[in-house]
């Protein structure tokens, strides 16, 4: 089992944060509609390899709200100052890969490596299609039910009876406030497509995601 924290960041906000493991230090990021539980069966056998950090982005989960305007990548330095961590690895599905992505790019010095699971990246915008404008709709109408439920119907396409489901609808539904989508490639990047998955690897296909991650971060 893990420690449980709350980080405190600079601008008075505060992360619920858990650290299990030992080793060269791992954070895992999670995505919009989600928090991190996510990452529930990947982090307990990565912890047997690594220090491993995850936390709840801001607003989701069981962090706190926002009350002003954040940002995300100092969310995540002030998670790693938290900690006392120089250097770690930094693995992010969707919003967390982009957040990932952005930390490295600031701060390149302070990460040791980079996997990014199904991310997303700042500035891109998705060209238009029936889900992409009713999610816009969704989010002009506050409707969080609808926000989740195509949150569910074009991510988790594998549905709730394949592994993960149950939680999965859980996290969506709990945390359907923030949508954001995009994509990124990287030069030199490896690429892996892992069948039998959706949006939500972590759980559809954990045994397969950490085995790369474990190999990736060696």
């Amino acid at each position: 089992m893990g420690t449980d924290s709350e980080v405190q960041t600079p601008d008075g906000g505060h992360l619920w944060a858990e650290r299990r493991g030992a080793g060269r230090p791992v954070v895992l990021l999670h995505g919009s509609g989600m928090d991190s539980r996510l990452w529930d069966a990947v982090a307990p056998e990565l912890s047997r390899h690594h220090d491993v950090i995850r936390y709840d982005a801001r607003g989701l989960g069981r962090s706190a709200p926002p009350e002003r305007t954040f940002d995300d990548v100092e969310d995540l330095r002030a998670v790693l100052d938290h900690f006392g961590l120089d250097r770690a690895a930094l693995v992010g599905l969707s919003m967390g890969g982009e957040t990932a992505l952005d930390f490295t790019l600031a701060h390149p010095e302070r990460v040791t490596a980079l996997a990014l699971v199904g991310a997303s990246v700042s500035g891109h915008d998705w060209p238009p299609s029936p889900e992409t404008s009713a999610c816009a709709e969704a989010r002009r109408q506050g409707d969080a039910t609808a926000l989740a439920d195509l949150e569910l119907s074009v991510w988790a396409a594998l549905g709730h009876t394949a592994p993960g489901g149950g939680l999965i609808e859980t996290m969506v539904r709990e945390n359907a406030t923030r949508r954001i989508t995009s994509e990124h490639h990287l030069p030199g990047a490896h690429h892996h497509v892992l069948p039998n998955a959706d949006h939500y690897l972590p759980l559809r296909t954990p045994d397969q995601l950490t085995a790369l991650l474990l190999a990736h971060l060696a």
